[in-house]
């Protein structure tokens, strides 16, 4: 009987670990993504668009890291000054030269 029981916490343990580790995978960071500054407009017009709230909320419903909404609202000016002037609005980055 001792044994049987041991048997049973270990299936227990072993289907505990399996919903862990999918867990951890679900939360694992994503792979780094560029966003074109087509994406990064669109974003900042769903942010606009949402009522009142944490910026950490906000960024969980728009699908991007807090930071990088963060970085979208410092940087708001500079790129809708891009697309005034007509700039390539998929890129990803500005490359500029040295001169």
């Amino acid at each position: 009987m001792h044994s049987l029981e041991r048997k049973i916490n270990y299936y227990q343990f072993l289907h505990l670990l399996s919903g862990f580790i999918s867990q951890c995978n679900e939360t694992m960071s994503r792979k780094r993504r560029d966003l074109s500054v087509e994406e990064k407009i669109e974003l900042l017009k769903e942010y606009d668009a949402f009522p009142k709230m944490p910026q950490r909320e906000a960024a969980t419903k728009l699908n991007i890291s807090q930071s990088v909404l963060c970085t979208l609202l410092k940087n708001r000016g500079t790129i809708r000054d891009g697309t005034a002037k007509n700039e390539n609005i998929d890129r990803k980055r500005k490359r500029t030269g040295k001169r």
